[in-house]
Formats: structure tokens, sequence, C-alpha cells
């Protein structure tokens, strides 16, 4: 399964959003297999990052779990966020995988789009940066690179440089786009920090990165990525869109046991274009380590308490352009309808 890198033109009818080797095979089961072509139904994922956090989808697509739905589903890769959420305004994409502020922030702006299910429960990111910086709250006045403009990422960067003591504009931003972007403009010495999650947080520490914290320490509770989708779209393919959701169950379940667990590092080092050594110890942290049930969305469901606690740092930042609850961003009955198929 081949991701293809995207990049849109501006578009200029857009909401613009501001502010913010193949595993073991999977045989699918009698009778439900033998889905034609023709039956098959097609689907495009937008990505904004290659990360093992949001690799479940595409691991349903290696492992045939969306062929056992009926579904093939494609990707594309963009740089970052709000990229990839354009192309799902744009409808070049039926579906992409987002930081739920940055999905909350295009709805308040009026994009007509719905958060149907959870990605990642709460941020894993950790603060590294060159090795001759010693304390997180020594980089007021360096260079700490940054999402694109618009993503809910430089929000999280913030509060987490606040929490150890650099104010909010003590410190220089760069922006760079993705997380391996991020990685390589502090590896190069264009910038002198970033926040960066696994695998290319061990992939710092292996190209001599030191770590100065975590964003989980300033931010306990978040939910932070999310299935987003166009409303119209979805009302109007319920049926496909649950069973694009309960082939993510169908991943998510076969991720978390371990008699899978040489084949989903095979899979998440094609996944992330990581090393084996990253990919390994990022199935460990997530799956049995000590980030156990904290990272991925169980049956990927959507945590009404992280999802409040984004509305009210957005609202606190004053960053949104009309009052959104969850109600208004969420809408759970496909979720509903995964569980029942």
């Amino acid at each position: 399964m081949a991701v293809r890198r995207l990049v849109l033109p501006t578009l200029v009818a857009l909401v613009v959003v501001s502010a913010c080797g193949p595993g073991v095979p999977t045989t699918p089961a009698a009778g439900t297999a033998a889905a034609t072509a023709k039956q098959i139904r097609n689907l495009t994922i937008a990505l904004p990052s290659l990360s093992a956090t949001s690799a479940t989808l595409q691991i349903a697509e290696r492992e045939g779990f969306n062929a056992r739905r009926g579904l093939h589903v494609e990707f594309t890769l963009h740089s970052g966020g709000p990229p990839a959420l354009q192309a799902l305004v744009a409808g070049a994409a039926e579906g992409t995988i987002q930081i739920t502020g940055t999905v909350i922030n295009a709805y308040a702006n009026g994009a007509d789009v719905i958060i149907v299910a959870g990605s990642q429960a709460d941020p894993d990111y950790e603060l590294y940066a060159r090795a001759d910086i010693t304390s997180a709250k020594s980089l007021a006045g360096k260079k700490i690179a940054t999402a694109d403009p618009g993503s809910e990422y430089n929000t999280i960067l913030k509060r987490t440089l606040v929490y150890y003591g650099v104010s909010a504009d003590g410190y220089d931003p760069v922006n760079v786009g993705s997380s391996s972007a991020r990685l390589a403009a502090v590896i190069s010495g264009a910038a002198d920090a970033t926040l960066l999650s696994a695998p290319q947080s061990f992939e710092g520490e292996a190209k001599g990165l030191r770590r100065l914290g975590s964003s989980t320490e300033a931010i306990p509770k978040y939910m932070f990525t999310i299935l987003a989708v166009r409303r119209d779209w979805a009302s109007a393919n319920r049926d496909t869109l649950a069973a694009l959701i309960r082939a993510d169950q169908d991943a998510l379940e076969w991720l978390e046991n371990p008699a899978n667990r040489d084949a989903a590092i095979r899979d998440l080092v094609e996944i992330t274009k990581t090393s084996a050594d990253a990919s390994t110890k990022t199935y460990d942290l997530y799956i049995t380590g000590a980030m156990r049930g904290k990272v991925y969305a169980k049956q990927a469901q959507v945590d009404r308490v992280g999802v409040d606690a984004v509305i009210g740092i957005m609202n606190e930042g004053a960053q949104l352009k009309r009052p959104v609850r969850f109600e208004d961003v969420v809408d759970l009955s496909y979720l509903e309808a995964a569980g029942k198929l």
C-alpha cells in the first residue's frame, strides 16, 4: 500500500483555517472476502504526517480489515494538518486524521466538518532539543520548530513551553510543518528544539538530541487526534463510514494482540519510514509500556472530557470565531453504527 504525497493548490473557495514490509497476511472471513471489484467502495484519507499514532487506518488496509468490510482505502500525504483538512473540504478526500483543535477551529470558521471517531487519546509529545541545551527553561529566546499555521500542535507547544517557564511570546517560532520536518530542522540546526512523538522521538535520541520534558505534564487530559469527515458526505454514506470505523476498530484489536507484535512492527517501519529500532521502541511504549492505553483511543472512541478540554483551551486563547459545543462538532452515531457490525 503506497501513500501518495499530494500538494493542493491554494483553494480560494475554502474556509480559511486560521489560529491554530508487509505484515502477516490476514485472511478475510469466508463469505465476506468474496467482495467483487464492483462491490468494493473506494475511499481516500488525507494524512498530515506519517506517524505511529495515526497508523491504525493504514494497518486496517495492509492487514485486510478494510477488504473484509468491502472497502479499499488510499492515503494522501500532506505537509501538515491544515493542508490535509483543505483536501477534505475540497472533496479530494472522504476523511482526514487531524489534531482535534484544528477541526474545531475549521468548524468555528464555517467549514461543515464533523468528528466521527477518535484516533489518539492524549498527546504524547516529548520536548527535544540540541544536546548542548540542558533545560527547557533555557529555550527562552531560542528557535523552536513549529507546525503549519492553524495547527493545534502550536497551541500544545506553547502550553508546554509556558509550563516549563518559557513565556508565550518568549521564543522564536520556525514554521516547518510535519513531525519529520521538525526533527530534521533540529538535527540540521535550523531550529533549537521541538515537540516530537514516537517514533521520531526515538530517531532524535539516536541522533543525539536531548529530552527536556513532556506535553503530558503540561496538558494531562486532552483528546488529541480524531477522524473527521464532511457532514454532507457522512450523511449520504452512513454505511460506508460505519464500515471504515469498524475496520479501524478491528485494526486496533489486532495491534494490541501480542501475537501480532512482529507484524505490527514491520507495518510501523513501512508506515512511518523510520528504523526498525525506533518502531520497535514505539510499539513497546504504546502497546505494553508506560503509554499503554494512553495513546490509541480505545475502540476509536471520542472522549467528551478530552474534547471539552480542547474547546476550553481554545476559548482561553480567544481562538474561536464563534462558540462551539461538543454536540456541534462531534457525531457519535457513526461509532454506534460501527459497533453493531
